[in-house]
């Protein structure tokens, strides 16, 4: 599914943050030395993994992950 045409970025954002993923743009920019259109960290995890988006696509294709996976944790 194309987030991209049915969604806004705050849109998709708004909807990580309800799948437990918080924005932490600044942070990741900041650590990486690169300008991110967003990134965030899963709440709850012990790991510093920064999901960082570049584009709207990337942005889109993380809520598709996110949103698979927690489809087939609910089907096991």
């Amino acid at each position: 599914m194309n987030y991209t045409m049915q969604m806004t970025i705050k849109d998709m954002i708004q909807k990580l943050s309800r799948y437990g993923f918080q924005e932490h743009t600044e942070a990741a920019s900041k650590q990486n030395g690169m300008k991110y259109l967003c990134a965030f960290k899963r709440m709850g995890s012990d790991d510093d993994v920064f999901y960082c988006c570049v584009t709207i696509d990337d942005v889109s294709a993380l809520l598709t992950l996110v949103e698979t996976a927690a489809v087939q944790g609910r089907q096991e």
